[in-house]
């Protein structure tokens, strides 16, 4: 079996550790720091950049139908609103 040799805590070995100890904790802190600084520029920039949608034009009505309806010529909404109403009248 090998000795391992004993570490003895010299005054210099000991300010050496308490230099890393407050350099990592420095780190830490700026990291830290500059995590919160990087969210709420982030959250700024999201109020910011993203618009309210605008207010529907008539509340309630499916903006896609009124797209979908303003494609179709008159001949063919005719022809779907007579199947629809056959349909309805059918059932």
């Amino acid at each position: 079996m090998t000795a391992e040799p004993d570490l003895v805590a010299t005054p210099d070995l000991v300010r050496s550790a308490q230099r890393d100890i407050a350099g990592a904790q420095s780190l830490m802190f700026s990291a830290w720091k500059l995590l919160q600084e990087a969210s709420a520029t982030l959250a700024e920039v999201e109020r910011r950049t993203i618009p309210p949608p605008p207010p529907p034009k008539h509340p309630g009505r499916s903006a896609g139908g009124l797209a979908r309806a303003a494609k179709l010529s008159p001949e063919r909404r005719s022809e779907l609103a007579r199947r629809a109403a056959l349909a309805r009248w059918q059932a």
